[in-house]
């Protein structure tokens, strides 16, 4: 009854290959050069209990909704370092228990795809190319919220920062590397949350 299995740093395209493995919780592919979800949709679909799945590190540039959509009790996805450039809502449809989404270090522009994850207390788009921070992030549960080094220069950019919805539940926030980040007047906004990171040298506000 196989619960965790590492595959991380091996030449390998796809795990289509993989058996059945229902009582699989725990599945890490981080640098194995996994190019598109889709060609693994198969062998995930025979992972129904899966809660975590690492793929930092890879090629993706794309989610696949065929590839997710099974992944119905998914508790952390960590997609950092790959070339995603969007984000489909309905790819992350399924995900309703999601909690944790690391996509760090991809090319992603703007936030979106993501209203749906009502369950997410901690989200990571540090490293992107991220300018606008929109009413996507009106996540109910959001608690932990990574934006550093983006392209963010200006508060009139951040809606979905200071609706009443993210306000009550938001307690660290990162912001550091973004031309906005020496610009700290408007976080009087946020009086629930704890802010840091918000210049290069780490310094507290």
């Amino acid at each position: 009854k196989l619960r965790m299995l590492n595959l991380q740093k091996n030449c390998i395209s796809d795990i289509d290959n993989l058996p059945a493995l229902p009582n699989l919780i725990f599945l890490d592919l981080y640098s194995s050069g996994i190019r598109d979800l889709a060609d693994s949709a198969r062998a995930l679909a025979r992972t129904p209990s899966l809660r975590v799945l690492m793929l930092g590190k890879n090629r993706l540039t794309a989610l696949s909704i065929a590839a997710l959509n099974t992944l119905v009790k998914l508790d952390t996805l960590d997609l950092h370092s790959n070339a995603i450039a969007t984000v489909s809502g309905c790819c992350l449809s399924a995900l309703g228990g999601l909690r944790v989404l690391n996509l760090a270090g991809n090319r992603l522009r703007r936030v979106e795809g993501l209203s749906g994850l009502r369950s997410l207390t901690e989200l990571n788009l540090g490293r992107n190319f991220i300018t606008t921070v929109s009413r996507e992030l009106e996540l109910p549960r959001l608690q932990r919220l990574f934006l550093s080094h983006n392209l963010i220069d200006s508060w009139d950019e951040c809606a979905g920062l200071f609706s009443a919805t993210v306000s009550a539940s938001l307690v660290e926030l990162s912001f550091n590397g973004n031309p906005i980040a020496t610009q700290v007047q408007m976080l009087i906004l946020l009086p629930y949350a704890v802010v840091y990171d918000l210049v290069e040298s780490g310094t507290w506000i």
